[in-house]
């Protein structure tokens, strides 16, 4: 396994780690929705009618001061925040139902090549190299799942910070408010006074004209502050609904993403626990493997034991052979002194001698033949070794079949082969073991010559 897969396993182990950041950012996102609940209820129930008698022109000028925008602004501002937002979620959760996809068509792809491995000689080393990559996928997964949730978390901080304006602007109307009963308060003293002073004083009743039409000033003015106020209550209100839709979207994805891990943890373990059945399968290969190397190192000792007695019964054979050569010499030679001896029977201590020659002949004629019978049951001896052999280079095809048989499922578990291979060297046959060669080369053709030779 790969350093990037060791280091996509390691991370999927810590998926612990990703839920609680996932389940942090639905605690925040759930805070600040329900601070703009809070936010539109105070707002609802502590604005009137009647607000503090200021101008639009002075209002609008008051918060391009305060906040550096008007309040349309900040508001086309936070319905573009809030747009990124819901963009930005949709397009991760397409990214993580594509990587969904893509992770489904590679567990397929595993399947397949697990169920078809005794087709293929590399199959289990395919199996690893898909689960590696799988492996990074998840770790490429889990990081776009990162940085999904520092964009979420981003977006959160910034709808806070409108939460905090749109607090510090309830402040201010609360002011207003205040300034406004602080005004009334004044205007029914004054109104009280100038009934009081209506009867005696001209005067007193032009100031209270100017002081009506001051007041009738006001009115308009807050007539006007009443209608702005109604139209920040009905933007609160789309706020409010946009933001609702946001967090359900949110609390949607969020349920998408756990469904989502659950299923790839599930499928990791199923994998997990495939490779370690291969695991197992491939050792007690192996074992197998090594048990059958072994009779055949058995095998091969006894054939060169075999061959070894064979070579020395043949090296016997022609000496023996040879010395009959000579005796056939010899008894032609016999046969000739006996017809010279038969011209020659006038000279009786020739004849003698001969005679006496021809005893001893006899004598080792009859050694010979003893020998020669020795000799013929030496070749009926080697006869039957030579049916032994045969007997032996059966077992050997046998031994040749089962080790054909087993040959595909050890290449295909990566197994290093283990080869017999032979080499003829003169007249005695040594067998070796090497590891460069195919199965099915070297040692069964060796040992096909090995019986050649035999």
């Amino acid at each position: 396994m790969s350093h990037k897969g060791r280091a996509g396993f390691n991370q999927y182990s810590k998926g612990a780690s990703h839920s609680s950041r996932m389940s942090r950012a639905t605690h925040d996102f759930s805070q600040a929705s329900a601070l703009n609940d809070t936010l539109q209820i105070q707002q609802t129930h502590s604005v009137d009618s009647h607000v503090q008698p200021k101008k639009p022109a002075e209002d609008s000028q008051y918060m391009i001061e305060r906040y550096g925008m008007s309040w349309a602004d900040s508001e086309s501002k936070t319905r573009r925040l809030l747009t990124t937002l819901m963009l930005r979620s949709q397009s991760s959760h397409q990214e993580l139902l594509e990587l969904d996809s893509e992770l489904k068509v590679l567990a397929n792809r595993i399947t397949n090549y697990t169920s078809s491995s005794s087709d293929h000689i590399d199959a289990s080393k395919q199996a690893c190299c898909l689960l590696e990559r799988v492996l990074e996928m998840k770790a490429d997964f889990y990081d776009r799942l990162d940085s999904a949730l520092s964009q979420l978390n981003d977006l959160s901080s910034a709808h806070s910070n409108t939460l905090h304006s749109l607090e510090s602007e309830k402040m201010r109307v609360e002011a207003l408010t205040k300034e406004l009963g602080q005004l009334r308060t004044d205007y029914s003293a004054c109104r009280d006074a100038n009934i009081a002073q209506a009867a005696s004083l001209t005067d007193t009743q032009m100031q209270l004209l100017e002081t009506s039409s001051v007041l009738e000033n006001a009115r308009k003015s807050i007539t006007a502050f009443s209608t702005e106020n109604s139209q920040l209550k009905e933007s609160l209100q789309i706020t409010s609904t946009e933001l609702t839709n946001v967090k359900n979207a949110h609390y949607n994805q969020i349920t998408s993403f756990e469904t989502l891990l659950e299923r790839s943890s599930t499928r990791e373990q199923a994998l997990l626990k495939e490779l370690e059945e291969l695991q197992m399968a491939y050792i007690n290969e192996r074992d197998m493997h090594v048990a059958k190397i072994e009779s055949m190192h058995q095998l091969s000792n006894e054939m060169d034991a075999l061959h070894k007695q064979l070579s020395d019964q043949r090296k016997r054979v022609r000496r023996y052979k040879i010395r009959m050569g000579q005796l056939r010499r010899t008894a032609k030679e016999l046969r000739i002194a006996i017809q010279r001896n038969a011209v020659m029977a006038h000279n009786d201590d020739l004849l003698k001698q001969k005679d006496a020659q021809i005893a001893v002949i006899v004598k080792k004629l009859e050694e010979y033949r003893a020998r020669a019978k020795r000799v013929s049951a030496y070749e009926c001896k080697i006869a039957s070794q030579k049916g032994e052999i045969e007997r032996l280079s059966t077992c050997m095809s046998a031994l040749e079949q089962d080790l054909d048989r087993y040959k595909a499922k050890r290449l295909r578990l990566s197994a290093p082969p283990k080869i017999m291979t032979a080499s003829k060297d003169g007249k005695m046959v040594q067998l070796s073991i090497s590891d460069d060669a195919p199965r099915s080369e070297g040692f069964f053709a060796s040992t096909r010559s090995y019986c050649t030779v035999i």
